[in-house]
């Protein structure tokens, strides 16, 4: 895995999990000296990687040798997972009190959040013109996909908007497009909005990507937009859900726990 693949990855508009994993893998599999590891450590950092990258080079950067920026690629590596399965949990724990909810997302973190919350019915957003979420409502039991232009109807139905969060700032949370227009329908109609996000997603807003379209006609895909801090309720973490303040206030230190 070299740093092409990871920027390559980066423009295509990879921000989470698995472009992070690769970074893991790029700083493990790696040989050479330790300016051999700053130089690729310099190069990913310069770029609009996603923040769980971001995190990684920062605390990669501040090791003085070969042997350390391995040893915190794997503790990020084991951080990230075990997170990941506890916001999970906390998500489903959260959600129970819903019956019915909206997401917008492809992920199978918020897969496993609906139905751990064992929401009777579940609406996922097609998100075309990728049409992840088709993808996604497949391995959903009671999922129904519903056009993203639809948003605004059934919005008013459900218990809950749940989004899942690439990048959080104070200002607001990166997520899916749509989930924009979801949140400020929710917001009209008294419905909370929730965001799944680890602390490691903790960071400046990358440049928001955009898709292929192909049509005969200019069109643009932009496939991530700002929710504003206004228009959420609480942001899922691995503990807990908690205001976007909170989150902001916790991130730093759950991030350096992982290093001890």
């Amino acid at each position: 895995m070299g740093t092409e693949r990871i920027l390559s990855m980066a423009r295509e508009g990879e921000l989470g999990r698995k472009l992070a994993a690769a970074c893991f893998r790029h700083f493990l599999e790696k040989k050479g000296g330790l300016d051999d590891f700053r130089k690729d450590i310099e190069q990913l950092s310069s770029r609009p990687l996603g923040p769980i990258a971001q995190n990684f080079l920062s605390a990669a950067a501040e090791a003085g040798s070969v042997e350390e920026i391995k040893r915190r690629a794997r503790l990020f590596e084991k951080g990230l997972e075990e997170s990941n399965l506890r916001l999970r949990e906390r998500g489903a724990e959260e959600l129970r009190k819903h019956r019915r909810s909206l997401i917008i997302g492809s992920s199978r973190t918020l897969k496993e959040i609906v139905e751990g919350a064992g929401h009777e019915q579940v609406f996922v957003t097609a998100l075309l013109p990728e049409g992840k979420g088709i993808e996604l409502a497949r391995r959903i039991d009671r999922a129904t996909v519903i056009p993203d232009r639809s948003i605004g109807f059934f919005v008013p139905s459900v218990d809950a908007v749940v989004l899942r969060g690439f990048c959080v700032s104070p200002e607001g949370v990166l997520c899916p497009a749509g989930s924009r227009s979801a949140a400020s329908v929710a917001k009209c109609e008294g419905k909370p909005v929730y965001v799944a996000a680890e602390f490691a997603r903790r960071g400046d807003s990358p440049v928001v990507t955009e898709s292929r379209w192909e049509l005969p006609v200019r069109s643009r895909a932009p496939l991530f937009e700002m929710v504003e801090a206004s228009l959420i309720h609480r942001i899922i973490t691995e503990r807990g859900a908690v205001t976007l303040e909170e989150y902001i206030n916790e991130a730093r230190e759950s991030i350096m726990r992982w290093l001890k």
